[in-house]
């Protein structure tokens, strides 16, 4: 029975599984590391006091993400292969079982072999769902923080055209003073 290619195949295709599973774990582990080691709100600083440009800390962003993400994809991609190549083996595999039915051990162990593959394929599919969530996710809040920096620099931007004004073009209040008040001293 162990020697049968078919049962050969899907053990392969099982711990081939395995191991993007732990390379997955890994590059995930790596990613939630250089999320953590990111700081965009010092970019952001940054960016509104003009040490940096706008553009090369989104550009810095969007490498740092694009790397993680096409990493994940690849893991995707073989995944969809394996199982390819075990839905390509389930029904030969079915016919093996045929064969042993009359052993109720051998029954009772490819029922639960087969509940596992079962099992697995539907860990793997809520798996990609959660991966596409977490995808659209980044990328609905990497528009929601370009969003709320545009907002502010825009409301920087008013409320300094607006202190300019007050003060009859003569800058800035003093430091510790409110708006207006060094035109009233």
């Amino acid at each position: 029975m162990a020697s049968n290619p078919v049962v050969q195949a899907l053990k392969k295709a099982l711990e081939d599984l395995d191991a993007i599973k732990v390379e997955k774990e890994k590059v995930m582990n790596e990613g939630v590391t250089m999320h953590d080691n990111l700081s965009p709100l010092e970019d952001l600083m940054a960016v509104h006091g003009k040490k940096v440009d706008k553009q090369s800390v989104f550009s810095k962003y969007q490498q740092e993400y694009t790397t993680f993400f096409s990493k994940n994809e690849e893991f995707e991609k073989q995944k969809q292969e394996i199982t390819g190549v075990i839905q390509s083996n389930s029904g030969p595999f079915a016919a093996v079982i045929g064969q042993v039915q009359a052993d109720p051990a051998k029954a009772a162990f490819f029922q639960q072999l087969n509940e596992a593959i079962l099992i697995q394929s539907q860990l793997s599919n809520m798996l990609e769902q959660g991966n596409q969530f977490y995808s659209k996710l980044n990328d609905i809040l990497i528009k929601l923080q370009q969003s709320v920096a545009d907002y502010k620099m825009g409301r920087d931007i008013q409320k300094n055209d607006i202190l300019s004004k007050q003060g009859g073009g003569q800058g800035q209040p003093p430091a510790g003073g409110q708006p207006g008040n060094a035109a009233q001293q």
